[in-house]
């Protein structure tokens, strides 16, 4: 493996940097801190001493301390679930492929879930190609994402509401140009 990413932690006031994983991850995301401001989820892929299942299923949500870390998923979900964003009220949501939920053969396809208080239900089910960077609003209401429908197409920003009651998309002033 050519790459190792882990999390580090900067004291911005004494530049003191602290290493809070030790997996040496081929790849991770953006870390984001829960409320209690001691622990954090991200995406790590390729990490040492992933387990069997763990591969199988491509869950590559983590929620550690930096103290007592484990390469469990916090929560289960079928396949590929990533990217995940948290609001204050511990809301998590994340990116997850549905072809084996949908059924779909061909290309990939993926979808926002939403995971709250031990349940996991689909947020979206547009069967994005390319979905990318989800972040919560700052009250928890709303996720806004790029994705696209097809490969040809490049990302748009897309945003809807936690709830499941409205996806929107903006456009963007570029596509006017054509």
């Amino acid at each position: 493996m050519l790459s190792h990413w882990d999390v580090y932690e900067l004291e911005i006031a004494t530049g003191r940097e602290r290493r809070l994983t030790t997996y040496e991850f081929y790849a991770i995301t953006r870390p984001f801190y829960l409320s209690d401001g001691k622990r954090f989820i991200f995406s790590g892929y390729g990490p040492q001493g992933i387990s069997e299942e763990d591969l199988r299923n491509l869950n590559t949500i983590r929620l550690m301390d930096g103290l007592k870390n484990s390469l469990a998923p916090p929560f289960q979900h079928t396949t590929w679930a990533s990217s995940p964003t948290i609001a204050d009220d511990g809301t998590i949501v994340f990116v997850s492929r549905t072809n084996e939920m949908d059924g779909t053969k061909g290309n990939y396809t993926y979808d926002l879930f939403v995971h709250h208080g031990g349940t996991t239900r689909r947020l979206t089910t547009m069967r994005y190609t390319i979905i990318t960077e989800p972040f919560l609003s700052l009250d928890g209401q709303f996720v806004v994402y790029l994705a696209s429908r097809t490969k040809e197409e490049g990302p748009s920003i897309w945003l809807a509401r936690v709830d499941g009651t409205e996806t929107k998309h903006i456009g963007m002033p570029w596509k006017r140009l054509k």
